[in-house]
């Protein structure tokens, strides 16, 4: 938005003076009817002189306003202040330069600082006074402002969306072929733990043909031991008597069963 700063210059002794600057929609960066020109030297001393250097036609080559068309990317004040001793006075003295940054503040990207000689004295939207030590010596300041709109900076920082997905796109299938190696990774490991090498396969068929013979013969061996066990059971006189009596018995109960 349009802005205006008072700049407002005095000395310990009293004297001073106001000039104004600043950027407006009315004004232009030629000279128009928002310029003012500089008033003659002051009668009385000590006094205060000040006026923005211009290259326009007299009277218009030293304004106390000074206006530019608003908005402007870059623009300059070259500020002249010239302290008047009373007559006799030979020492220096302090000037202090005073203002109020509220209005250009309102404006994102705005920057404004006070120079002299190509030297940065001070951040005018951070502080609100400069001082100086001076003679009847004309010091040359300039005032250099310049603007940086914050939709044109959004605008060049702004990613292209089609980069932008083309990224996401490409870390995803990363992130998938990552994921995939690892886990074939672990499946090999896990199969590598639980398969049995040929070493141990051989050791494992040498201990079978080993015990599987004796296994085998052992075996054997019992049911030949119960065979005879039950051979020797059957032909001992116990058993014999035993089956005898029992054939006994039964003739007997048979010859009743057929009268009945």
């Amino acid at each position: 938005m349009p802005w205006k700063i008072t700049l407002t210059i005095n000395e310990p002794s009293g004297a001073g003076n106001i000039v104004e600057f600043g950027e407006q929609l009315n004004a232009s960066n030629g000279q128009d009817s928002s310029d003012i020109p500089a008033p003659p030297m002051p009668p009385t001393l000590p006094a205060i002189t000040a006026w923005f250097e211009t290259p326009f036609p007299l009277p218009f080559d030293k304004l106390i306003n000074e206006f530019k068309l608003y908005p402007t990317a870059s623009a300059t004040w070259n500020l002249t202040i010239l302290w008047l001793p009373a007559p006799g006075n030979i020492t220096s003295t302090n000037i202090t330069l005073h203002w109020d940054p509220s209005e250009i503040l309102k404006n994102p990207g705005q920057s404004l600082f006070l120079y002299e000689n190509s030297t940065i004295l001070t951040n005018m939207l951070t502080t609100q006074s400069y001082s100086y030590e001076t003679n009847s010596t004309p010091h040359q300041f300039q005032i250099i402002s310049q603007n940086h709109p914050s939709n044109n900076t959004s605008e060049q920082n702004t990613i292209p969306m089609l980069p932008l997905i083309i990224f996401i796109l490409v870390l995803f299938m990363v992130i998938i072929i990552v994921l995939f190696l690892l886990y074939r990774r672990r499946e090999k490991s896990r199969l590598s733990e639980n398969k049995i090498s040929p070493t141990d396969e051989l050791k494992s068929d040498a201990l079978r043909e080993k015990i599987l013979p004796t296994f085998e013969e052992n075996t054997s061996q019992e049911l030949e031991k119960k065979k005879s066990q039950i051979s020797a059971k059957k032909k001992s006189p116990a058993v014999k008597k035993k089956k005898s009596q029992a054939s006994a018995k039964k003739q007997k109960t048979s010859p009743k069963k057929r009268k009945r």
